[in-house]
C-alpha cells in the first residue's frame, strides 16, 4: 500500500512540474485533500478526560468570481467542505459558505457592502458533547473617506446573527459600530484613534464599548535592519465582568537573512463564544520561515492563547507547529505538517498530536 502510495504523489509532482491550466479566466476553481491524524479527539466529557484517536480526511473545494467595473467592482466564492473520519463516521460532517462583497471607489472615498452565509457541524473541543450545527448570517457595511493626503477617516456596521438548531436557548444577534481615524504623520509612522460598540442579544443584552488607541511604524527603521516593520494598538473596553479590561493589537515582522523571515504577533479582543456571551482571549505567536529555495518553504511557529471568561474562570493553551511547504507549479502546492497542542481548563490537562498532509490545486 505504501509503494501504491508513494507512487501516486510522484506522479503528482511531475504531472504538476509539466502542466499549466487555466480552465477560466473569469472563474478561479480551488480544490484541496488533506489528511490529518490526531491523537487526541476530545469528546467534551471534561469529567472523564474522555478522548479518541482517529484518521481524518478533509476535502474541500471553492469557487472564486470577481470583476472589476467602471463604478465598481465584485466578488463572489463559494466553499464546500466535508470531512471524513475513517474510525468514527459518525463523527463525519460538512460545511458550507457563501460570501459576496460590492466595492465601489472613488477619488476620497469608498463604499463596501459584504455579506456571509454559512453552515457548519464541529466537534465540540471543550465547550459541549457531541457535535454542534452552526448557521451564521454575517452583513456588513464600511465607509472609507479621505479628508486630506494624510487624514483618513472610516466608519463601519455590522449585523450577525447565530443559530444553533440543536440548541435551546442559544442563539444570538450581535450589532457592531465602529469609527476610526488615522493620521499618517510621514512616510514611516501613523496614528489612529477609534471607538467600537457590541451590542449582544442572546439569553440577555449586552452592550459592550471599547477605545482603541494606536500607532503603526512601517518599512524598515533606521539602524534596524533585521526590523521592517511595527504596530501596535492598545484601548480598553468599559464593561465591569472582566478584571482586565486592557485590549491591545501588536505585530512585528523582519529578515534576519535573505532566507530567513520572521513574525511576531499579539493581540488582546472581545471575542463571542457560546460557553460565554463575550470572553476576552489573548493570543501570541511567533514563526520562523526558511526559504531553502523557491520550492520549499519549512517554518516553524509557537502560540500562546489564554481566555478569560466573564464567570472568572480561565482557559490556557499552547501551541508549537512545524511546516514543510513545497509548490512544483504556481497551481499546486504541497505541505506536511506537525502540531502539539494542550490545553489546561483548571481541572484538566489535555495534550494532543496531530500529523497532516496536504495537496492544494489552483486552476
Amino acid at each position: 500500500m505504501q509503494t501504491y502510495y508513494c507512487a501516486l504523489v510522484f506522479i503528482l509532482i511531475s504531472f504538476c512540474h509539466s502542466q499549466n491550466i487555466k480552465i477560466s479566466r473569469h472563474v478561479n476553481f480551488q480544490f484541496s485533500e488533506n489528511v490529518n491524524y490526531s491523537s487526541n479527539l476530545f469528546l467534551a466529557d471534561d469529567q472523564d478526560g474522555n478522548r479518541t484517536e482517529d484518521l481524518v480526511l478533509s476535502h474541500s473545494f471553492s469557487m472564486n468570481h470577481a470583476q472589476q467595473r467602471r463604478l465598481f467592482s465584485y466578488s463572489l466564492n463559494y466553499n464546500f467542505g466535508y470531512n471524513t473520519f475513517l474510525l468514527n463516521d459518525n463523527f463525519n460532517f460538512a460545511s458550507h459558505n457563501f460570501a459576496t462583497q460590492i466595492s465601489i471607489p472613488r477619488k476620497n472615498y469608498s463604499l463596501s457592502l459584504s455579506s456571509i452565509l454559512g453552515a457548519s457541524s464541529e466537534l465540540a473541543s471543550l465547550e459541549f458533547n457531541d457535535f454542534i450545527v452552526t448557521y451564521q448570517n454575517t452583513n456588513a457595511a464600511n465607509v472609507s473617506w479621505q479628508i486630506n493626503p494624510k487624514w483618513n477617516v472610516n466608519a463601519g456596521a455590522s449585523y450577525q446573527a447565530v443559530r444553533f438548531p440543536d440548541l435551546d436557548d442559544s442563539d444570538s444577534d450581535i450589532f457592531s459600530f465602529s469609527f476610526n481615524t488615522n493620521y499618517r504623520i510621514n512616510d514611516r509612522v501613523s496614528w489612529n484613534v477609534g471607538t467600537q460598540y457590541n451590542i449582544i442579544i442572546g439569553g440577555e443584552v449586552q452592550g459592550i464599548p471599547a477605545v482603541n488607541l494606536g500607532l503603526a511604524i512601517n518599512s524598515q527603521l533606521p539602524g534596524i535592519y533585521w526590523l521592517d516593520n511595527i504596530s501596535f494598538s492598545f484601548g480598553f473596553t468599559v464593561d465591569g465582568s472582566f478584571d482586565n479590561p486592557l485590549l491591545f493589537n501588536f505585530g512585528a515582522a523582519g529578515a534576519i537573512s535573505k532566507q530567513l523571515n520572521w513574525t511576531f504577533n499579539g493581540s488582546r479582543i472581545l471575542t463571542f463564544s457560546l460557553i460565554e456571551d463575550v470572553q476576552i482571549q489573548t493570543n501570541v505567536n511567533f514563526s520562523l520561515i526558511y526559504n531553502l529555495n523557491e520550492y520549499i518553504s519549512p517554518n516553524i511557529q509557537i502560540g500562546f492563547l489564554h481566555t478569560e471568561l466573564q464567570d472568572e474562570d480561565n482557559l490556557i493553551g499552547l501551541v508549537i507547529s512545524t511546516s514543510y511547504g513545497y509548490s512544483p507549479t504556481n497551481w499546486c502546492s504541497m505541505s506536511i505538517n506537525y502540531n502539539f497542542n494542550t490545553r489546561d481548563d483548571g481541572d484538566s490537562l489535555f495534550l494532543g498530536h496531530n500529523i497532516s498532509y496536504s495537496i492544494n490545486f489552483s486552476f
